[in-house]
């Protein structure tokens, strides 16, 4: 899913504390997502960094930053690759992957 206004999530670093900080999602699937934040993380290269980002009702993701990058805004730019998820992000992502056949079998 790609958001035309950013989705609004907090993100949580366990490592650090369980004090979260509210970010911009900007595309979500089940494969991890991307958010914009003005927290200037470590690169991959410099350290693993795993975070947990919790939706308000669409549940809840834990991945590994893959990518970051300078946004145009002067924000920070990240591609989170999910390692964990809930069953609520899991269904929210779900539909975007069944072929509009597989929906009527279902049914």
């Amino acid at each position: 899913m790609s958001y035309q206004k950013p989705l609004k999530a907090h993100l949580i670093i366990e490592e650090i504390s369980n004090k979260s900080k509210e970010i911009d999602v900007h595309t979500m699937d089940s494969f991890g997502l991307s958010f914009s934040t003005d927290l200037d993380f470590p690169s991959k290269e410099e350290t693993s960094l795993t975070l947990k980002i919790k939706f308000f009702a669409l549940g809840e993701v834990t991945g590994e930053v893959i990518r970051k990058e300078m946004g145009y805004d002067g924000r920070y730019v990240y591609e989170l690759k999910a390692l964990s998820c809930n069953l609520q992000y899991l269904k929210t992502c779900a539909p975007l992957y069944e072929a509009p056949t597989d929906r009527f079998l279902l049914s």
